[in-house]
């Protein structure tokens, strides 16, 4: 077993035996939080779990080499003042160059996002819909074909992938989650508007909901 994970403190990490795991549906997980990538191979068997609120998800899949990542971003755009993978940009290119470092090729890699709910509406910038198209148009510059998306909407999402890019995608009504997201959320809009990050919009793909 080779885990590849990165953290919000934006060290990289190559571990034997998971930091943070527990049982999802059954099975065995490896649970990442916002700010954190983490990298398996499909022999593992074991899946990648996180919880979205407005952040988003971009699950890469190699089909050739079966191996999968999963990231979990805050905010999009680029964090100029150094890297930290809270922002889209950096969350996806240090994702994909340590995908690189293990033989995948971007030819291969296929992808499926995630995430981006409006939960709270009393908030200037709608972050989960800048991050939603922020994941689709770097998709789309990179010529990474996006399968399906189960984005946008009013819940948080719980999604988790396996091997052969199994996913899952289950929405929630929960009051502690949704306090833990509205703070999230709010630090987000918070940091977005402070920095003044930004990020360019276009509305550029269609996802089918049936095949998440």
């Amino acid at each position: 077993m080779k885990i590849i994970k990165g953290y919000s403190d934006c060290s990289i990490r190559s571990l034997k035996e998971p930091d943070a795991t527990k049982y999802v549906s059954g099975k065995r997980a490896l649970i990442i939080i916002v700010g954190e990538f983490a990298i398996t191979h499909d022999s593992d068997n074991l899946p990648i779990v996180t919880t979205l609120g407005s952040c988003v998800t971009v699950v890469l899949y190699d089909k050739v080499a079966k191996i999968k990542g999963m990231n979990h971003f805050l905010l999009p755009g680029v964090w100029e003042q150094g890297v930290s993978y809270r922002y889209g940009v950096n969350a996806m290119e240090m994702m994909m160059n340590e995908m690189f470092k293990l033989g995948c090729k971007k030819k291969n890699l296929i992808a499926k996002i995630a995430g981006g709910s409006v939960m709270f509406h009393n908030f200037k910038e709608k972050i989960g819909e800048r991050n939603v198209e922020f994941a689709r148009l770097f998709c789309k510059r990179e010529g990474i074909p996006v399968l399906s998306e189960h984005v946008l909407g009013d819940q948080g999402r719980v999604v988790m992938v396996g091997s052969d890019f199994k996913t899952v995608v289950r929405t929630f009504n929960n009051s502690i989650k949704e306090k833990m997201i509205m703070l999230e959320e709010k630090a987000s809009e918070n940091e977005l508007v402070e920095n003044g990050l930004p990020c360019e919009i276009n509305t550029i793909w269609k996802g089918d909901l049936n095949n998440v």
